[in-house]
């Protein structure tokens, strides 16, 4: 049986040459709990104050490990069959996020500014500042012509 534990701190360290993270939770009534924590490799995270912690027994150790978070400040977005990864200011204020919709559209959001991928191909970029395309080719094809660009040199 798992618990929920208020997160008093998160700390990243070494065991040897393996990278860890330790988070230290409030499970209440004065108990303070100390656990490892463990993501899907390729998934680099790091919790707030004020986030809960699910802390699962690990069988004949007597320890704990932690396998999740539960963001309190930000409502979840996802619909059925999304995939949504926001990253947070040290305020718990959703500053960015990746959004892999059911559709088959993909939206990536800054503050300022958004990409969006239609299921058609379709991209659309809003910048609330100024928006660049870097490389030694460019070329811009909208069906019925092309505008290339290569060595600050505009081909219409």
């Amino acid at each position: 049986m798992g618990r929920v534990g208020k997160l008093i701190s998160f700390i990243k360290s070494a065991i040897g040459s393996v990278s860890v993270h330790e988070a230290k939770s409030d499970l209440g009534g004065g108990e303070v709990v100390s656990s490892e924590t463990f993501y899907p490799a390729g998934i680099d995270s790091a919790p707030l104050a004020n986030d809960y912690a699910l802390h699962v027994p690990i069988p004949q150790s007597g320890r704990y490990g932690v396998t999740g978070f539960i963001d309190s400040a930000n409502a979840p977005k996802a619909e059925a069959g999304e995939i949504r990864t926001y990253a947070r200011g040290s305020d718990g204020a959703s500053v960015n996020e990746v959004h892999l919709k059911n559709d088959g559209s993909i939206i990536l959001k800054s503050e300022s500014s958004t990409i969006e991928i239609s299921s058609s191909g379709d991209i659309t970029v809003t910048a609330s500042g100024s928006a660049s395309i870097e490389g030694s080719d460019i070329t811009i094809t909208d069906g019925t012509g092309t505008v290339a660009i290569s060595g600050g040199t505009i081909d219409l």
